[in-house]
């Protein structure tokens, strides 16, 4: 004979739910639910039989318009064969369109990639003319102080020619026969001098140096 189990016990398994347990709110809430999905699973399955009746008249209808059509199914046979034959084309010129496009999209990465390299290349030839620039401007410095260095030689040379004409003319005034000078005599070549002096004439002023010089 077994004993009863006392209702508090862990082991019962009838859990007994008062108003105030929140697993009756839950089962409560599940069970609202349960029956929402229910009603909406009967209207349902009402539709889809008024689906399934509507069906079974149009096929009803269709086996009709079948029977009353078997001469035109010939013509409706061939217009499908070339509908077809059409979607084929279709098809395949689509293909074709998408190869096209996808061989379009490689030439334009093509392209955009030597694009980028064509601006880098000019952007390293800009770089090169701005350093060829500079350095023509450097040039262009160094050649104007060249071109003012020759003018101030230009002027002390013209200074210069004009004393070189200044001193010809004063060697040819020098060298003029009817020169008379005074030297004193003697000879050097052996140490000694003489007292006296003598005229003499330039033959030229390379004449009339080395007598002044003696």
């Amino acid at each position: 004979m077994s004993t009863p189990t006392s209702p508090a016990s862990p082991t019962n398994s009838v859990i007994r739910l008062n108003e105030n347990n929140p697993l009756l709110a839950s089962f409560q809430a599940y069970e609202e639910c349960m029956d929402k999905k229910g009603l909406s699973l009967e209207e349902e399955s009402k539709l889809l039989r008024k689906e399934v009746e509507s069906l079974h008249y149009q096929i009803q209808n269709t086996r009709v318009a079948l029977s009353c059509q078997a001469e035109e199914s010939g013509g409706l046979i061939e217009l499908n064969n070339e509908l077809s034959y059409r979607v084929s084309e279709l098809n395949t010129l689509l293909r074709q369109r998408h190869g096209d496009i996808e061989q379009l999209k490689a030439e334009r990465s093509a392209r955009d990639d030597r694009i980028e390299c064509l601006g880098a290349w000019l952007r390293e030839k800009e770089a090169l003319v701005d350093r060829m620039e500079a350095q023509l401007t450097a040039l262009q410095r160094e050649v104007d102080e060249c071109e003012h260095r020759l003018e101030r030689k230009d002027r002390e040379s013209a200074g210069l020619r004009r004393a070189l004409l200044r001193l010809r003319k004063r060697i040819k005034e020098l060298e003029k026969p009817s020169q008379v000078y005074s030297v004193r005599g003697g000879n050097r070549s052996d140490g000694r001098s003489h007292g006296h002096r003598k005229q003499v004439k330039a033959r030229s002023f390379w004449h009339l140096l080395y007598l002044l010089w003696r």
